[in-house]
Order: structure tokens, then sequence, then C-alpha cells
């Protein structure tokens, strides 16, 4: 049995200070959700900020229930990101 576990640190939480939207949880919720064969296992971390618990807790739901996921927002991720992948590929 394959489980996998997502803790939400969402973006508008001051305490955790990342920018993960409630759709890029969702939409990584679908994607390990095909990984794990259905087997998945949500964990809530923190709820300092409830707006955004309640949105990504419900952008997870509706991806476990296969339901339409909001489209993600284009990014344009910075010059340290683009760096450490490329150097992560080398070893690979």
């Amino acid at each position: 049995m394959l489980l996998i576990i997502i803790i939400l640190l969402l973006i508008g939480d001051h305490i955790g200070e990342n920018l993960v939207t409630p759709s890029a949880y969702g939409h990584m919720t679908h994607m390990l959700k095909s990984l794990a064969g259905g087997k998945i296992v949500l964990a809530l971390e923190g709820g300092y900020n409830l707006e955004s618990i309640a949105v990504s807790g419900l952008a997870c739901t509706k991806a476990l229930l296969s339901d339409p996921i909001d489209a993600l927002e284009p990014i344009i991720p910075n010059e340290v990101c683009v760096q450490t992948i490329h150097e992560v590929m080398e070893v690979q």
C-alpha cells in the first residue's frame, strides 16, 4: 500500500512564508493521487490563515474527488531555481 502525505503550507501564511497557491496544491494532489494509485493521505499543518487553509483544502478535496481544479497561474522561476534544476539533471 502506497501512501503519500502532503503537508499544507500555504500562500498567505505569514509564519510558513510559502508561495504555493491553492490551485497548485490541487494539482499536486491530483498528480500524487495518480502516482499512489488513489491511496493518499492529506495532513494539515498550521492553520494560521483560515482563508488560505479553507481554499487550499477545497482544492485538494476537489482533486481527490476528481472534480475540476482551477488552472495554474503562469510562473517565472528565479535564476537559483533554474540553476538547481540543471544541476540535478546533470547528476541524474
